[in-house]
């Protein structure tokens, strides 16, 4: 049943097991402002709803109706009043977000046939005092060829950069990809806050440079992620940088910023050599949370990215 909804349809195996977990159902009387339960991703079950988009009039429909396979609350959604009882299924929002932003890594990770990160792609996005800075920080650690780095579904606690040598990446069993020297791995963990998505085992003898969660916090995200409140990221659109939505293609399909260009998380790896090198672009989402992931990935790979501050649920 929860493949139905959007953007749940893009879930399967542990993934939908995720989700399971942290799934809510309620019942509301009829008259109930629906959009009291902030923080919180709708689905209508039974009942029927009224929903003031902002477009000067009013929709109405209710459970089995095409909306109702959509969130009840989006960023256009000025009023969600309940019609009759209603049964709503829900999802804290950032919690749905980072079990999507880590099943869509999954799915990168089975399609890619390009390293994770380009060649050196972490270092040279730096300042020359943010590199020495991560480096005064890393240990170093030199690993025989056979040892395992991460295993496939442990809890994330650390960002790992190839000194020397080479790693395999397996994911289900597969192999995915190999990594040489200059080649990062370990931050969707970190950013998503959810086991590994892959195992890492060392190739050939190499050395490993090693961060902590907290360093990679401090030192990576702060200085790769930046954030722009929705004034400023409109201001940056008038001066020439561009919308990048990087949610599923039936969440687009509901509804985009104007002139967004869409990559879904899943493909962004495979795409971002199409982008524009010297075009910046406002990364969203409607959470905040993938956006994140996809702008440190734009970052690694050279582009001027910057993150829309709580995605389009902040524009409501």
């Amino acid at each position: 049943m929860l493949q139905a909804f959007v953007p749940l349809n893009a879930l399967e195996g542990e993934a939908l097991e995720r989700l399971l977990a942290i799934q809510q159902v309620d019942v509301h009387a009829a008259g109930t402002d629906l959009l009291t339960l902030s923080g919180r991703t709708l689905y209508l079950l039974q009942g029927e709803v009224l929903r003031d988009q902002g477009d000067g009039g009013c929709h109405r429909f209710g459970a089995g109706d095409a909306r109702s396979w959509h969130p009840l609350v989006g960023a256009d959604c000025r009023q969600l009043k309940a019609l009759s009882a209603v049964t709503v299924l829900s999802f804290d929002s950032e919690q749905l977000d980072a079990v999507l932003s880590w099943s869509e890594a999954q799915t990168t990770l089975a399609i890619t046939d390009q390293p994770a990160v380009g060649r050196g792609g972490l270092l040279q996005c730096l300042s020359g005092k943010q590199r020495a800075e991560l480096l005064r920080h890393a240990r170093s650690i030199a690993m025989p060829a056979g040892a395992p780095v991460v295993t496939e579904g442990d809890l994330a606690d650390s960002f790992y950069l190839i000194q020397s040598g080479r790693c395999t990446v397996q994911a289900g069993g597969a192999l995915v990809v190999e990594l040489g020297a200059g080649d990062s791995f370990g931050e969707e963990g970190l950013l998503n806050q959810l086991p590994r998505n892959a195992s890492v085992t060392m190739a050939t003898d190499g050395v490993l440079l090693i961060w902590s969660q907290q360093d990679f916090e401090r030192l990576l995200k702060q200085s790769l992620v930046v954030e722009l409140a929705t004034p400023e990221a409109e201001q940056a659109v008038i001066q020439g940088a561009r919308w990048l939505d990087v949610r599923t293609f039936d969440e687009f399909g509901t509804g985009a910023l104007p002139g967004a260009l869409h990559v879904p998380l899943s493909q962004l790896r495979q795409k971002t050599p199409l982008l524009e090198s010297d075009r910046p672009y406002l990364v969203y989402c409607d959470t905040g949370r993938r956006s994140t992931t996809a702008v440190f990935l734009l970052r690694q790979a050279g582009l001027n990215a910057r993150l829309l501050r709580g995605g389009l649920m902040a524009r409501q």
